[in-house]
């Protein structure tokens, strides 16, 4: 006898192949996140499934999808939208953007998010402001979605100047990308993520265009030479956060950087040891099962402060560990939980 996670039956299903082949009274079977059988649902009548739903007047169908969006601005809707398209824009939607936030654009995306859901649409591509927002929104409401952040040739409320723009979306990338192994990639983060610790990532997001300048790229061989006369010149630096502490620690593991990169041949080949030398992959249902810090991130904060390291308490490692594709802590619904993990075989 067969069984499936779910059945889906006696609706209209569309196949979409491509002969537009149909069934009045269709049926399909899931298996986790896989279609494992489609056709009449007489041909299912031997099934056993954990879930049956009868979708009797209803259509069974692809979800659809929607290859232009700036989801979060169902928060305009109404706004002026009888007027001229430039009128509109220069005169209402340009300064109401200018006072959007990472939440205002995550709740514009889920309210956007339920709206296609209800209208059949389970895939959307995304281009608009705060775009870490809107992966956030699409994850947490179970929708794919493609996402890139719009770069302005004027500030933008996200990320100011554009400089600071290609910056944001590099993170992007990193945030819901693939593992990485560059040693500089690595060192730069590592001290980025020292630099946040009692901040938000976005503050840190907005300066990292600077902190490069400021820490000439993150070249461990110069900033770990780096003197008391440098110090004080990164201490009256604006563009990125004048700490002492965190300045002295980035320079101090500059130096335990190129201990670990003479002793292990690389920074990479050392790092991975922690994780077993491949990607740790989770299986979170939500967002609210993801630990701020594990046994790895805590064996990894231990070793790298007996090595010299400032700033890589457990918490701060974890963080790094995401980032960097260590682990794979999107939820098991996200689209990238899969890719990643294929990426990493």
């Amino acid at each position: 006898m067969n069984s499936s996670d779910m059945l889906v039956l006696n609706g209209t299903l569309l196949t979409m192949d491509s002969r537009g082949t149909q069934f009045k009274n269709g049926a399909v079977a899931i298996e986790g996140e896989k279609i494992v059988a489609l056709g009449s649902a007489d041909d299912f009548s031997s099934w056993n499934a954990s879930r049956i739903i009868d979708a009797r007047g209803g259509i069974i169908m692809p979800g659809l999808v929607n290859a232009h969006t700036h989801a979060a601005m169902t928060c305009f809707r109404g706004l002026a939208d009888d007027l001229p398209l430039m009128t509109w824009l220069n005169d209402y939607i340009f300064p109401a953007e200018a006072k959007l936030d990472y939440e205002k654009v995550y709740c514009g995306t889920l309210l956007a998010c339920a709206e296609m859901i209800l209208s059949g649409t389970t895939c959307f591509c995304d281009m608009y402001l705060f775009e870490d927002a809107v992966a956030c929104a699409a994850k947490h409401a179970g929708m794919r979605a493609v996402v890139g952040e719009v770069l302005y040739d004027f500030p933008s409320p996200n990320y100011g100047p554009i400089e600071q723009g290609f910056a944001f979306t590099e993170v992007l990338i990193e945030k819901w990308g693939i593992p990485l192994h560059d040693d500089r990639k690595l060192f730069e983060l590592l001290i980025l993520e020292g630099a946040q610790a009692g901040l938000s990532w976005l503050t840190i997001l907005k300066k990292r265009h600077n902190y490069r300048k400021a820490f000439n790229n993150f070249d461990p061989e110069i900033i770990a030479k780096f003197d008391s006369a440098i110090i004080e010149k990164l201490l009256s630096n604006k563009g990125i956060i004048r700490n002492r502490l965190k300045i002295e620690a980035a320079i101090q593991n500059a130096g335990a950087f190129l201990n670990i990169q003479r002793k292990f041949g690389s920074f990479d080949v050392y790092i991975r040891q922690f994780t077993g030398g491949k990607p740790i992959k989770n299986a979170w249902k939500n967002q609210n099962e993801i630990p701020s810090k594990t046994k790895e991130s805590m064996a990894m904060s231990v070793d790298l402060k007996k090595r010299g390291f400032k700033f890589a308490g457990p918490v701060i490692c974890y963080a790094f560990m995401q980032a960097t594709g260590m682990v794979n802590d999107h939820t098991v619904d996200c689209f990238r939980y899969q890719e990643i993990y294929e990426y990493s075989k």
